[in-house]
C-alpha cells in the first residue's frame, strides 16, 4: 500500500458503521450452492478482514463476526513478523497504519463463528510475508483441526461441494500466494484467482470488464475460479496516485461482476448497501410469505418472488451434465408438475432446478425471454423453511469394503420434518459406522451385525464408514423415510382406509390438532398413539386438539361407501411429558373443579389438596391447563372477561387466548390478558376451602402464587 505514515498520523478516523443482519437473500444464496463443485461456488471477501476500525486506514468498518454475519465468507489477513512473532499488520506493524493484531485471535474468532454456524465453510487468504512455518500454520491446526480441508483431501480430477465437505468435516480452506510451506495444509493461491499476478491472492478488479466478462481482455472460463479484490484505503482523503490504484468493488458494478462468475468478490469497507447489491435471488421484499405463496419463479427482471403453487408458469431446466445449460418449457404447469415437465420437453438428462449461482441465474433470466418461470425451490413442507426438491439420495449401499477406508455419504428427503433410518448389514470387529445429523453431529455409533432404527428430527442425515486393518466385511446398508409433522388427507372417496404417522422425535407427548369435516356418524378420523392404543374418534365437523403420549401418533381416515368429505388437516407439537400433577397455591391449597362437576361454566376455585381428579391438572404446549377427570376440558377466563374479578371456569378445551396460561415468575397469567394474574378471591380475609380463582392485578401476594407439585 502506498500510504505515507506522515499523511496517516494527522488524519482523523471515522465511527464504525453497524452492521446489518444476514439476510434471506445471502443465505439463499449459499443454501442453492451446498451441491455445487466448489470452483462454482460463489462466495463474498473482505480484504484484510483483521483490520477493522474507523480510521481511514481500514479496510473493514464491521468487525469479523459481523462480517461472516452478513455472508463474508473469505477472509484476508496479512501476515508478517514483529519482534520474532508472526502478527497481523500492513508491512510495517510499528508503522500507525500498520493495524498490528493477534493472528490466533482473529482465527478463533472464525472458529467461534463456524461452530454456531455449522452448515458453513470459510475461505482463508493469507499474504504471508512472514515466512516462518511453524509460527503461521501451527496456529491454523491448533485453532482449526479437523475442521480443514487440505489439498490432500481434494479428489482427483473433480471439486467436491460444499454438501459434502461438510459430511467429512471439513470446513475451511487455507490459501496463500506466497506461502505454502510443504504443501500439507495451506493450498496454492493461484487455484482460487485465475489472472491474478505473482505474490496475489485476487486480480485488482481495476483490470475486470463486467460489460464483457474479461478479465485482462480473455474471456472468463467458468470452470476456473476468480478472485477480485479493491483497496479502500485513504481514498476518501488522499489523491490516487497516493495509494494503491485497484478500482473501486462498490454497489454500482458487485451485481455485473457476479453475474460474470467471479467467483470470490473480495471488498474494502463492506456495507449495507454492497450487501444488498450482492443479492442476486430475492427480490427486496420477498418472499413475503403471503397466502398459499410457498413456491419460488423467477420474475422477468431476473429476481425471485414467491407464488401460489397451482399458478401455471413454464418450467426451469437444468442440463445435469452442462450446469451452464438453461432450458425452459413451452408448456405451463403447476409447480409441482415441474420434475415431468423437463423430462418430457428436454428428455432425462434435464433435472427441474434453481440456480446456484449469479452466473447460472442470468443464463435462465435470458433462455425465459423475460416471462416468469417457476424454479426448484419451495417452503411448502414448512413456512419459511426453503428447500430445493431435488432427487437427493435416500439409500446408500456400502458394498464390501477394504482395510483403513474412511467414506461418507449424506442423505436426504427435502419437505421431510423427521426422518426414519434403517440400518442394516455387518462390519468387521474393528470397524464402525457413525450416524450424524445434516449439523455433523454424531448421533450413534454402530458396529457388529446391523439391524437398528433410529430416529432423526431432521431432513437429513450423513453416514460415516471407518475402517480398521484388521479385516474386513460384507458393509452396511443405509437409508431413510420420512416422518412427518403434519398431514392434510384432502377430499377423500368412498370406501377408503388411509392414515399417515406423525412424529416428532425425542417428544415426551404430542399435542395433536386435528380440523376439517367427514361425513357424520359415517367417515371417521382414529388417532392412536404409538403403541397402537385408540386414543380418539372423531367424525363430522371437526375442530379439536388432544394430547397423546410419546413421540408418535397416528392419524387414520376412514370412509364407507355413501357420501364422501372434504377431509382434514392433522398436525402434531411436543409437549412434556403427559402426566397430571397438582396445581398449588401460596397457603399450600390446590386448583379445584367446584363439586366435581365438569359442565361448562362451572367455576374453579382452590380446595385442600387430596388429590382427587378434579385437582390434577396438565399444562399443553400452548398453556391450556387441563383437567385429569377429563383431559378435554380446560381453564377458562370467563367470556374473555379482562377486568380484575373476571372468573375462572372449567370450558370445553378450544385453544383461544382465555384459555392459554403462561408462567411469569410464579404467577399464570392468561394470553389475552397478561397484565392479570390467576388469584385466590378475597385472599386478604385468609385462606379457606372454596376461594373461587379470578384475574386480577400483579401484587405478590400468596394468592397469586402457583406451583406444581
Amino acid at each position: 500500500m502506498k500510504l505515507s505514515g506522515v499523511v496517516l498520523s494527522l488524519l482523523l478516523g471515522m465511527q464504525a458503521a453497524q452492521a446489518a443482519d444476514l439476510g434471506l437473500g445471502i443465505r439463499t444464496q449459499y443454501d442453492v450452492a451446498m451441491d455445487t463443485p466448489l470452483n462454482r461456488i460463489q462466495v463474498l471477501g473482505a480484504h484484510n478482514a483483521w483490520n477493522d476500525s474507523g480510521a481511514t486506514w481500514a479496510n473493514q468498518r464491521w468487525p469479523m463476526n459481523q462480517l461472516l454475519n452478513v455472508g463474508i465468507r473469505n477472509v484476508d489477513l496479512d501476515l508478517h513478523m514483529d519482534n520474532g512473532e508472526v502478527k497481523l499488520c500492513h508491512q510495517d506493524c510499528r508503522a500507525i497504519y500498520g493495524a498490528a493484531d493477534n493472528y490466533p485471535n482473529e482465527l478463533w474468532k472464525i472458529r467461534t463463528w463456524l461452530d454456531a454456524n455449522p452448515k458453513a465453510i470459510v475461505f482463508v487468504d493469507l499474504e504471508d510475508r512472514a515466512d516462518n512455518q511453524p509460527g503461521v500454520v501451527n496456529p491454523l491446526l491448533s485453532v482449526f483441526g479437523a475442521l480443514l480441508y487440505k489439498p490432500s483431501d481434494k479428489p482427483a480430477g473433480r471439486w467436491e461441494s460444499p454438501r459434502e465437505m461438510i459430511a467429512r468435516g471439513k470446513r475451511v480452506i487455507v490459501k496463500s500466494a506466497n506461502n505454502t510451506y510443504d504443501g500439507a495444509v495451506v493450498w496454492q493461491g493461484p487455484l482460487f484467482a485465475t489472472g491474478a499476478a505473482g505474490g496475489w491472492n485476487s486480480r485488482q478488479v481495476k483490470f475486470v470488464n463486467p460489460a464483457n466478462c474479461t478479465v485482462d481482455g480473455l474471456p472468463m472460463d467458468q470452470d476456473k475460479i476468480y478472485a477480485v479484490s479493491d483497496s479502500k484505503l485513504g481514498k476518501d482523503v488522499l489523491p490516487d496516485s497516493w495509494v494503491d490504484e485497484t478500482g473501486t468493488i462498490d454497489a454500482s458494478n458487485i451485481p455485473a461482476l457476479m453475474r460474470c462468475g467471479v467467483d470470490n468478490v473480495d471488498a474494502d469497507r463492506w456495507d449495507e448497501g454492497m450487501i444488498a447489491a450482492a443479492i442476486w435471488s430475492w427480490a427486496d421484499g420477498e418472499p413475503n410469505g403471503g397466502a398459499g405463496e410457498n413456491c419460488a419463479q423467477l420474475r422477468s427482471d431476473g429476481r425471485w418472488n414467491d407464488a401460489a403453487c397451482a399458478a401455471p408458469l413454464r418450467f426451469a431446466c437444468q442440463n445435469r451434465s452442462q450446469p451452464d445449460d438453461w432450458r425452459v418449457t413451452a408448456a405451463a404447469g403447476p409447480w409441482q408438475g415441474g420434475k415431468q415437465a423437463c423430462a418430457a420437453a428436454f428428455g432425462g438428462g434435464f433435472a427441474f432446478s434453481v440456480p446456484a449461482n449469479a452466473y447460472m441465474n442470468e443464463r435462465l433470466r435470458i433462455a425465459s425471454g423475460a416471462m416468469p418461470v417457476w424454479l426448484n425451490y419451495s417452503d411448502q413442507a414448512e413456512e419459511g423453511k426453503w428447500e430445493k426438491y431435488d432427487d437427493a439420495p435416500a439409500r446408500w449401499d456400502t458394498g464390501a469394503y477394504g482395510n483403513n477406508e474412511d467414506r461418507v455419504q449424506t442423505l436426504r428427503l427435502p419437505g421431510a420434518g423427521a426422518v426414519r433410518v434403517n440400518i442394516g448389514g455387518a462390519l468387521g470387529a474393528g470397524d464402525v459406522l457413525r450416524i450424524y445429523d445434516s449439523n455433523r453431529r454424531l448421533l450413534q455409533a454402530f458396529s457388529g451385525n446391523l439391524a437398528h432404527m433410529l430416529v432423526v428430527a431432521d431432513n437429513a442425515v450423513i453416514a460415516q464408514l471407518v475402517s480398521d486393518g484388521a479385516g474386513t466385511a460384507a458393509g452396511a446398508s443405509v437409508s431413510i423415510e420420512a416422518l412427518a409433522t403434519s398431514w392434510r388427507s384432502g377430499p377423500y372417496g368412498n370406501n377408503e382406509d388411509r392414515s399417515q404417522w406423525l412424529t416428532v422425535p425425542g417428544a415426551a407427548a404430542l399435542k395433536v390438532y386435528v380440523n376439517g369435516s367427514t361425513d357424520a356418524n359415517r367417515d371417521f378420523i382414529q388417532v392412536y398413539d404409538r403403541n397402537g392404543a385408540l386414543v380418539k374418534t372423531l367424525s363430522g365437523a371437526i375442530a379439536a386438539s388432544f394430547m397423546v403420549s410419546g413421540d408418535s401418533a397416528r392419524i387414520r381416515l376412514t370412509s364407507d361407501a355413501s357420501v364422501t368429505g372434504a377431509g382434514v388437516t392433522a398436525s402434531v407439537k411436543p409437549g412434556a411429558a403427559y402426566s397430571f400433577r397438582k396445581l398449588v397455591d401460596g397457603r399450600g391449597k390446590c386448583m379445584d373443579i367446584e363439586g366435581n362437576n365438569m359442565s361448562n361454566g362451572t367455576p374453579v376455585h382452590h380446595w385442600s389438596c387430596q388429590g382427587q381428579a378434579t385437582q390434577l391438572w396438565y399444562q399443553d404446549p400452548d398453556g391450556l391447563l387441563r383437567s385429569k377427570n377429563n383431559p378435554d376440558k380446560c381453564v377458562d377466563v370467563y367470556a374473555f372477561g379482562t377486568g380484575n374479578g373476571s372468573k375462572l371456569v372449567i370450558w370445553d378445551c378450544n385453544d383461544q387466548a382465555n384459555q392459554r396460561f403462561a408462567w411469569y415468575g410464579q404467577t399464570l397469567r392468561p394470553s389475552h390478558a397478561p397484565g392479570k394474574a390467576v388469584d385466590v378471591k378475597d385472599a386478604w380475609w385468609g385462606s379457606f376451602d372454596g376461594q373461587d380463582l379470578h384475574l386480577w392485578d400483579f401484587q405478590e401476594s400468596w394468592g397469586q402464587t402457583w406451583h406444581w407439585e
